[in-house]
């Protein structure tokens, strides 16, 4: 029997001891991995602020998708309608286009060159004098196409320096 006794002192000794130990042992010191938790913690945060705000401009994109996708839609139609008018209109023998410019108050130049370059019959031009060098271009590409180009310019401003008026007649233009 004294050696169970010996035994359980011994046991005693060492529970005792242990929890002696444990409770005079210095806490550990965790302020450092307080400060980390928590700056994990301002990190979750952050991220989910991010996400939130990606998730909405996701949102607005996909709704700006819908409106451009919507007015697309809308311009395909249009174009649709304005393809099967042009059809009606090519299919009429006697469709003329006329158009009117100032040339103070417009871009004459290039309106002029736009329904040279479209034309596909017939081109009548009267004019004063032809200087610029664009528009002879377009009458004498128009005439090469075989568009029947018809030019009447002002008899007294045939020859004057800068006028257009030979090499439209050298490209066989009838003018």
């Amino acid at each position: 029997m004294e050696s169970k006794s010996i035994l359980v002192g011994i046991i005693i000794g060492i529970i005792v001891g242990s929890a002696i130990g444990f409770l005079a042992a210095p806490s550990p010191d965790v302020s450092g991995l307080e400060s980390w938790i928590a700056l994990l913690e301002q990190q979750v945060s952050d991220l989910q602020d991010e996400k939130s705000a990606l998730q909405a401009s996701l949102q607005e994109k996909e709704s700006e998708t819908l409106t451009l996708t919507d007015h697309i839609s809308q311009l395909e139609g249009k174009i649709t309608d304005l393809k099967a008018q042009a059809q009606n209109l090519a299919s009429q023998d006697d469709f003329t286009f006329v158009d009117i410019s100032f040339s103070r108050t417009n871009d004459t130049s290039s309106l002029l060159q736009y329904w040279i370059g479209r034309a596909n019959e017939t081109i009548r031009v009267m004019i004063y004098l032809i200087t610029q060098d664009e528009l002879t271009d377009a009458l004498i590409e128009a005439h090469q196409r075989g568009v029947d180009v018809d030019v009447v310019i002002d008899d007294d401003w045939l020859y004057v320096s800068g006028s257009d008026y030979q090499e439209i007649l050298d490209a066989g233009v009838d003018i």
